[in-house]
Parts: C-alpha cells; structure tokens; sequence
C-alpha cells in the first residue's frame, strides 16, 4: 500500500515541485539504490517518494522521503548512517558535504543537489528544515535508550536495529544468528573506549522473558567453543567477551581487554539491566 504524503504540499515558502514524484517500495527499492536497498529493508520500510524542489531565484534539490513504518524504525535507518555534523532538525539530523538528513515521526528523510551542480550546505538545510516542518509529529525512539550506557561510549556510534544482518554490518559477532534475532527483537549496540582501546556494547530486548531466556542458551552455547566463566569469555584473538540477561533484556559486550574487564562490565551491566526492565515496568504501569 502506498503511504501518504498529503501532509507535503507541491508549493510552500518560495519553495515548489518540479517533476513527478516516483515510488518505490520494498521490492522496487533496488530499481533506484541497488546495493543500499537491502538496508532499509532490514528495517519495516514501506517506500521512499523521490522528487525534486526547485526554489525561486534559483536553486534545486532532491528529497528522499522514506516511510520507514514507525517512528522507532525511522530512527534505525538515521542511526544507521549518522555521521557528520548534528543539526537540531526535525526529531534529529545531520550534515555532511552536499547532503542533510533527518528523521520526523515514521519519516526518513534526505536532502542532496538534485544534478551535478553543487548546491550550498545552507540552501540544503533550508530545504530540509521547511520539509521537517510540514511532517506531523508523532513516536519517539525506544522507550529503554535512556538506560543505554553512555560513558565511554563514542560520539555518533549509537546504532538502533533489529536483525542479526544489522548487528554484523556494525559489529560482526558470528555468521550464525548466535542471539536468535528477529524483527520482534530490538537491539542498541555502542562502541566504547577502554583503556586506549575500543570494544562494543550490545542491549537485545526480546518480545518475552521466555524468548530472552532461550537466546541466552543458544548464545552462551553457541558463540564461542570456549566455556564461559560466570559469564564472560577469552575469544580467540586474545580479548573477551562479557553477557548478562534479566528477565527480557540480555546485554553482550565483545572486544574487552581482559578478563578482569569484562567481568566488571558484566557486574556494572547487570545493575544497569535490572535499573531498566524496573523503570520500564513502572512505565507501563502509569
């Protein structure tokens, strides 16, 4: 079904369409980005509308508005690519040489030179911010990212998915899906700094305790071929990994200098978790 894009009239402040606008949905999406396709497909992306905007006086633009289905997903695919300068637009957004974009509500949204002419960063932004402006409101990221470890963690490395695809793209853990991952699953993965060195830390929210409990087993038998020690692991090049579970969460960390470091994560973590699944209950009982 074709999502609705009512809410983005063909003309407003000085600003209008030129051209029809194309679709492409999930199984088109590869007819207009071949390899990047499959990104967005790892999210609940429905279609993108491509079309271009033209300014008076001069100047035009290509947007891409992508309904990613959910507000939690839209904010998937922005973590997916954010890098660059942070902008305060729409729900978040980014600056990179000759591209903006952003995320709003269940929308993606990316804003380039519509030719080979370079266009300034400042004509794009101002596209950008009018279009986030005619996108209605609506969904936040997940509920449980402010729980998410913050220090240490590296700037613009936050990255919000679902699927094990994903987590190898940002952090390639094994070719088996080891954390039996799902589109009901929901994972936050950070790269982090130790000591002069750099290590990951991955929170997976399974649909039920049940489920959680059960990757866990699968996990722990199924990652490494060395035994696990009260919860952490030496890997074969030498670092450790860490993991913890409570009631729907578990949380993984890989890449740690020593033993002695994953298991003071582990500890810290299993706090952390506990902090969470009781916030978050607390919540819902509102």
């Amino acid at each position: 079904m074709m999502s609705d894009f009512s809410f983005l009239p063909a003309e407003f402040d000085g600003w209008r369409q030129a051209g029809e606008t194309v679709f492409y949905d999930r199984e088109t999406i590869f007819d207009y980005i071949d390899g990047a396709g499959e990104v967005y497909r790892l999210y609940d992306f429905r279609n993108v509308a491509v079309f271009t905007f033209e300014r008076d006086g001069g100047g035009s633009v290509l947007v891409e508005l992508f309904d990613m289905g959910s507000a939690g997903d839209a904010y998937g695919i922005f973590t997916f690519y954010h890098e660059g300068k942070d902008l305060q637009l729409g729900d978040g957004g980014y600056l990179r040489p000759q591209l903006v974009c952003f995320w709003r509500g269940q929308y993606f949204v990316c804003v380039s030179p519509c030719s080979d002419s370079p266009v300034p960063d400042p004509l794009l932004e101002d596209a950008a911010r009018l279009i986030a402006a005619q996108i209605p409101a609506g969904g936040s990221p997940p509920a449980w990212l402010k729980y998410f470890p913050t220090r240490d963690r590296r700037a613009q490395s936050l990255r919000y998915f679902h699927s094990h695809q994903a987590l190898n793209y940002h952090c390639f853990v094994s070719e088996e899906n080891v954390l039996r991952l799902n589109e009901k699953t929901e994972c936050l993965l950070g790269s982090y700094r130790l000591g002069g060195r750099s290590f990951f830390q991955l929170w997976v929210r399974y649909p039920t305790t049940a489920a959680a409990d059960a990757a866990y087993d699968f996990f722990t038998r199924m990652y490494s071929p060395q035994t696990w020690q009260m919860g952490v692991v030496e890997n074969d090049d030498g670092t450790w990994a860490a993991a913890a579970k409570h009631e729907s969460f578990i949380a993984a960390a890989f890449g740690l200098p020593s033993a002695a470091a994953a298991d003071s994560l582990r500890e810290t973590t299993k706090h952390l978790l506990r902090e969470a699944a009781k916030n978050l209950q607390r919540e819902v009982e509102k």
